[in-house]
């Protein structure tokens, strides 16, 4: 009897600690950046780093930099990111050149290409060291491939317009792929032409920025809303297709509305599809399995996104996001479960700054490989004095910046995702044209 006890005693010890590594397991899942062999060997290649769109640097950011340098290529850069390839830094202009600028690590223009339309996306680049980026404007609307040394490879003409919208390579290099309005693009590479148009049939609206790839490359993923009554009252949805082109499966999550706004998708190790929806009624953050089912939701107590925010993922799983007002960082845990939210404007320890406007920020913050989060946000009526301030990965903040036009003193908005060079430097784009090496 006493040994049937301890045996019993024995296997509820391990039992219970096989349960305990298992609960483990579902918080705090080790990530890995996926390798993706189109893409160009370089610490920031695209949007958001990677087709996942983790929004994760391998890399140490510098969480206590200063400005090493800056340079006005333009009088505006919105939307578009620095993007860094293996020799150069690259990054569109949206005003009076409209280029794709190559400058080096120090600043220094090598080149600017001018194209038809404002670049108010991120280029990206692929490993035979080609870029693509798309451009919209009055005239006409397209995507274009550069060479390495500026020269235009090839033009599309798009039919409708493409704002914001990042287009993505497949992990063969050999399509690209572009969200339109109400479907996406499927383009040959190296030639330019379209080899397909994909949408799912019927009243369809894509948003998003872009798709983003499952970690095998075979499936990608697009918010958006299906429309059952005209164009009004969409139903809020996430869309799978394979690379040929086929609808796999459609997730609604019965927010309907016809003033909307989403984030583009991100996605875990674990296939998790992660995703951000908001209407003048609710907002949610959503985690949809690989298989079209919902596997939790995050009530947002605010409502309306004020830009296309996306949701960036740490090295354990955690999620890191602005909130879809704006106004607070947060992070989730891979169960939805709220780890801690900071309000941005306490970084001002005189809240008389903000002049009773609210800080906020329009974009994604950016990880790096310590879990440090990067956030770059809008300047209150150019009358406050910071605009960029890091994080560590419990919510505590280590330092702030202030971004300035050095002609007139004003800070200005940041509307573009930074990035993380290999070295920690950040680079950072600002309404204004300017760009900035943090370091």
């Amino acid at each position: 009897m006493k040994r049937s006890l301890i045996i019993l005693i024995v296997l509820l010890f391990f039992s219970c600690t096989l349960f305990e590594d298992e609960k483990k397991d579902n918080t705090a899942r080790q990530q890995e950046t996926i390798e993706w062999p189109s893409l160009a060997n370089s610490a920031w290649p695209m949007h958001a780093h990677d087709p996942q769109h983790t929004g994760r640097s391998i890399y140490a950011g510098a969480t206590h930099g200063t400005v090493e340098w800056s340079n006005r290529l333009d009088y505006s850069t919105d939307g578009s990111s620095p993007i860094l390839g293996e020799d150069g830094i690259y990054i569109g202009t949206s005003r009076d050149l409209k280029s794709v600028f190559k400058v080096t690590e120090s600043g220094v223009p090598l080149w600017d290409t001018p194209l038809v339309g404002a670049i108010t996306s991120s280029p990206i680049i692929s490993s035979s060291g080609n870029l693509f980026v798309s451009t919209n404007g009055f005239d006409m609307n397209a995507v274009h491939c550069l060479n390495s040394d500026g020269n235009i490879v090839w033009q599309l003409e798009t039919p409708t317009k493409n704002k914001y919208y990042n287009p993505v390579l497949d992990i063969t290099g050999q399509y690209l792929y572009l969200i339109l309005q109400n479907d996406i693009l499927k383009i040959n590479a190296n030639t330019g032409s379209i080899t397909d148009s994909i949408t799912v049939g019927g009243n369809v609206v894509f948003r998003g920025m872009s798709p983003a790839f499952a970690t095998d490359g075979s499936v990608f993923y697009v918010t958006g809303a299906t429309f059952a009554n005209g164009w009004v009252d969409g139903n809020l949805s996430l869309f799978a297709f394979d690379t040929i082109g086929n609808h796999l499966w459609s997730y609604e999550t019965g927010l309907e509305d016809d003033n909307f706004r989403t984030s583009y998708p991100s996605i875990n190790n674990e296939g998790t599809i992660f995703f951000q929806f908001s209407t003048n009624q609710a907002a949610y953050v959503y985690a949809i399995n690989p298989d079209g089912t919902l596997m939790w939701q995050f009530e947002d107590a605010a409502s309306w996104n004020f830009g296309f925010n996306g949701i960036s993922i740490g090295n354990y799983g955690d999620l890191y996001l602005i909130n879809t007002d704006g106004e607070k960082l947060l992070s989730l845990d891979a169960n939805g479960i709220l780890r801690w939210e900071f309000f941005l404007e306490n970084i001002y320890t005189d809240p008389s700054i903000l002049n009773n406007f609210p800080k906020f920020s329009e974009i994604a913050p950016v990880i790096d490989k310590d879990d440090n989060v990067f956030v770059a946000m809008a300047a209150t009526y150019y009358t406050d004095t910071l605009n960029f301030a890091v994080y560590d990965k419990d919510g505590q903040l280590l330092s702030t910046l202030a971004l300035k036009n050095d002609d007139t003193d004003d800070v200005r908005d940041i509307y573009s995702m930074p990035t993380i060079g290999s070295d920690g430097s950040i680079y950072i784009a600002v309404e204004d044209g300017r760009v900035y090496k943090v370091r």
